[in-house]
């Protein structure tokens, strides 16, 4: 009997996926920390990176843009970055539902790429999972630490709500700060 990592292995044969990093979040919203995280990771792998959007349906302070909100800065972010090649939407950070998620669109799930903060969580959840899942034995969680720029969605969604472009714009790849006003109106109706 086939384990379920052999099978997945040889259904990629078949269907030519193309191997990526993943980055899991909400992207509240999506800044240079996260475009960071795709670079390290195309620095040591050489693969791209997809986004596994967990999907925000009820807007608050900490989550106040809507997955469908967000979706034009998404696209944008995936059609500018030079390692970013595409996203989906998921439930949540789970590993075995994920790795699903992004091989129903064509990617097969090589890497994950996370903040300090997560790592240890997203490793011992990698490696509890990685049969479920149909990890590969190379299958690896990359740490990227933060610098010391400070760069946050926290920090971006206060340079929102205080009509701080400056600020909005150091924390943002220079392709989304058009979405400054668009963002902007989203926090107020909050």
């Amino acid at each position: 009997m086939k384990s379920l990592v052999d099978y997945i292995n040889e259904t990629l044969l078949e269907k030519q996926l193309e191997d990526v990093n993943f980055v899991i979040g909400r992207f509240q919203p999506f800044t240079l920390g996260h475009e960071r995280c795709a670079d390290y990771v195309f620095e040591k792998t050489g693969k791209k990176t997809v986004l596994c959007v967990i999907e925000t349906k009820k807007a608050d302070d900490k989550h106040p843009f809507l997955t469908d909100d967000i979706k034009p800065l998404l696209d944008t972010v995936c059609s500018q970055s030079k390692n970013i090649i595409g996203w989906v939407r998921v439930k949540n950070a789970d590993i075995v539902k994920n790795a699903d998620a992004l091989r129903s669109e064509g990617y097969n799930p090589v890497s994950w790429s996370c903040g300090t903060d997560r790592f240890e969580q997203y490793n011992r959840m990698a490696k509890g999972y990685s049969e479920k899942a149909g990890l590969s034995k190379d299958f690896k969680v990359y740490e990227i630490k933060r610098g010391d720029e400070d760069i946050s969605a926290t920090k971006v969604r206060e340079a929102l709500k205080t009509d701080d472009r400056k600020t909005f714009e150091e924390c943002m790849p220079k392709y989304t700060h058009k979405y400054f006003k668009e963002l902007k109106e989203l926090i107020e109706k909050l």
